[in-house]
């Protein structure tokens, strides 16, 4: 296996979200510090693959750029991104399912985003999921983050009350905590 990649559907949507955030001068000065990088980020197609090292140096350049914090800035972005992505369709069928059957779908949501890593969900008892991911050692702490705010805002968008998540490094990986009232 090469190096980590994150799709392109994600990766242009996020873009959408940080313009709107920061606005298209500040992508642009963004990407033209990738060099000659900045052809596979911004020329990626829906169904295509970018270095997560690729998209992770991007999201630095534009927190130096406006002088973020970048997992404050990213955490923002990550929000907005995935309740836009869970707000259509999904959305409607998200608040149809039983928790156990929502928790165990994460998997599958992981996969259409990282080509790296496998998670494992479970929910032990009524208000409570357990994710695990292996196979991804290197996550990043946005990375990290993301798939925490992402099981946040999934739980969240179905309809759960007080979603409160967390995550912890493991040396495959890590571990998220989600908790809510239904």
């Amino acid at each position: 296996m090469g190096e980590p990649r994150i799709s392109g559907a994600f990766v242009r949507d996020q873009l959408a979200v940080y313009e709107e955030m920061v606005g298209a001068v500040t992508l642009q000065q963004a990407f033209a510090a990738l060099g000659a990088d900045r052809q596979e980020l911004e020329g990626v197609l829906p169904i295509g693959w970018v270095r997560l090292s690729l998209y992770n140096a991007f999201l630095a350049e534009v927190a130096r750029i406006t002088g973020r914090e970048l997992l404050t800035m990213d955490a923002e972005a990550m929000r907005r991104g995935a309740e836009r992505t869970f707000s259509t369709l999904w959305r409607v069928l998200l608040r149809l399912t039983t928790d156990n059957a929502l928790i165990t779908r994460t998997p599958t949501f992981y996969s259409k985003g990282f080509d790296t890593g496998t998670l494992t969900a479970k929910v032990p008892s009524p208000g409570r999921a357990e994710v695990e991911l292996t196979g991804f050692p290197a996550i990043s702490d946005v990375d990290l983050q993301g798939v925490r705010i992402t099981i946040e805002t999934v739980l969240r968008l179905a309809g759960r009350k007080d979603v409160r998540g967390t995550h912890q490094r493991t040396a495959s990986g890590g571990t998220f905590v989600a908790t809510w009232k239904s």
